[in-house]
């Protein structure tokens, strides 16, 4: 995959930018495909059916809500996940956006935010670079399993603020940055088929969902392995 002139400028001055990865198909099905990994396991404990997302919502705020967080952490471990996190075209644009040995930083996560949650679905300003402290030049890769937009909660993006690769002073106790800061925040609009890739500089937020639908993401952090700063730090994991 080529990314054009236009996409490396856009990440080189703002931090971020979005772009084509196609597999709609393949997403479409993940995602059905986890609603029905809720819905076997569910059905089998405790005869409780999970067929779309309404219904899914109502086994989070069940008595059953056990199952949930159990199948939840399943999957991040999906098969088709670790699929998704190696194709190659996201790691041609790694490559082009400067990242010259491309290699996951943390294993794929997965999320699956709720409409209208506010205790475990918005995550206010931060920065990703210091919950992982990969090579200077990483980058986060956002991919929605939907269409989503402002309704949907899409990730909030302060552009330019990756420039100096500078850490914002945060609250204390937290790696949330500090409300002191006045940044302009830029919503993100990412298709199916799309994926947002940006700075672990870059500050950013997470959009409400508002929309009667279930937001899932597939998020991947890649790292450069030739990069002689990560070098000499002794490559750090955070497991």
């Amino acid at each position: 995959m080529q990314l054009n002139k236009k996409k490396k400028i856009e990440f080189d001055r703002n931090g971020f930018c979005i772009v084509k990865i196609g597999n709609k198909e393949f997403l479409n099905r993940l995602r059905k495909k986890w609603i029905n990994m809720f819905n076997i396991i569910s059905y089998n404990l405790h005869g409780f059916k999970v067929k779309n997302d309404k219904d899914l919502i109502k086994l989070e705020k069940s008595k059953f809500r056990k199952v949930f967080v159990a199948v939840f952490d399943l999957i991040h471990l999906d098969p088709d996940v670790y699929k998704l996190s190696s194709i190659k075209k996201i790691l041609d644009c790694a490559k082009q956006l400067g990242i010259k040995y491309p290699h996951h930083g943390t294993r794929p996560l997965t999320r699956v935010d709720f409409p209208n949650d506010k205790k475990y679905s918005y995550f206010d300003s931060h920065q990703d670079f210091p919950y992982n402290k990969h090579s200077l030049n990483s980058i986060v890769v956002w991919i929605p399993l939907q269409n989503s937009g402002l309704k949907e909660g899409c990730l909030e993006v302060a552009p330019k603020t990756h420039k100096l690769r500078k850490i914002f002073k945060m609250k204390k106790n937290t790696k949330l940055i500090d409300k002191s800061f006045n940044f302009k925040f830029y919503k993100t609009k990412v298709k199916l088929g799309e994926a947002l890739i940006f700075s672990e500089f870059l500050v950013h937020k997470s959009g409400r969902n508002v929309s009667n639908k279930i937001r899932f993401s597939v998020q991947l952090r890649l790292t450069d392995l030739m990069s002689r700063e990560y070098m000499k730090r002794n490559y750090p994991v955070i497991k």
